[in-house]
């Protein structure tokens, strides 16, 4: 079940959102909770012991900012589940490094919201797509959003997942390449692979990952991966 959070201080706008959100989910199969809160005290509450999904945050609220929630969610790793709702538009680019999922404007909101909700249903959707391998154990089904990057290691594949599992494969990261570029998997490196859901940012000639960890990227990769990464980053 996917479960969405609502969060505005004003319960007039929470319902506009609510009742967006339930007209754009009648036309999907999903599975869904709606839970409303009205000030961030009792969203973090809430989140610290309940699954959240998709958080709809207001970012101007009286006891706690929406900027203040992102930045403990961000450091709970959940910060990416955020949609930023505002009628500050300039305010957005304050909210890059918390890497939210997206931005909305609530003078925009009919139009942005169901775009908003729509490509999350899609990246959920691909995300949850499995990545099948055979090692000397067996098959695998590893799912793709546990996989964190593969590295060419001699004439094998190791594949790290966010599980503190290593699988290793013996096959080319071309294999992979193609067919799961649409699930956030970026060629970095003649030997490297990330999943962009990880990448914390790029810097020169670095891919620095989540868990801070640093991989180099090929100069005649720079420019096609961070275009891929920037359009991740707005697509999430």
């Amino acid at each position: 079940m996917l479960h969405i959070v609502i969060c505005d201080d004003q319960p007039i706008i929470a319902e506009k959102i609510k009742n967006i959100i339930v007209s754009q989910m009648a036309d999907t199969n999903e599975d869904y909770q709606l839970t409303a809160k009205y000030n961030g005290n009792d969203l973090l509450a809430f989140v610290s012991e309940n699954q959240a999904d998709l958080i709809f945050l207001d970012i101007d609220m009286p006891d706690i900012s929406g900027m203040e929630i992102a930045s403990q969610l961000y450091q709970s790793g959940i910060s990416n589940r955020i949609v930023f709702v505002t009628s500050h538009a300039n305010l957005v680019f304050d909210t890059f490094k918390y890497h939210p999922f997206q931005f909305i404007r609530k003078e925009y909101m009919d139009t942005e919201l169901p775009e908003v909700l729509n490509g999350f249903l899609d990246l959920n959707t691909d995300e949850n797509q499995v990545l099948e391998i055979t090692d000397a154990d067996g098959i695998h089904l590893i799912p793709i959003k546990q996989i964190i990057f593969m590295e060419k290691i001699d004439r094998k594949i190791a594949i790290i997942c966010n599980n503190d599992k290593t699988f290793q494969v013996w096959a080319s990261l071309r294999d992979f390449e193609t067919t799961y570029a649409k699930n956030g998997l970026c060629r970095i490196h003649n030997g490297i692979m990330v999943n962009l859901k990880y990448v914390s940012s790029i810097e020169n000639d670095t891919v620095i990952m989540e868990n801070e960890m640093e991989l180099p990227m090929s100069r005649s990769r720079k420019k096609d991966v961070k275009q891929r990464f920037i359009a991740y980053m707005r697509g999430r």
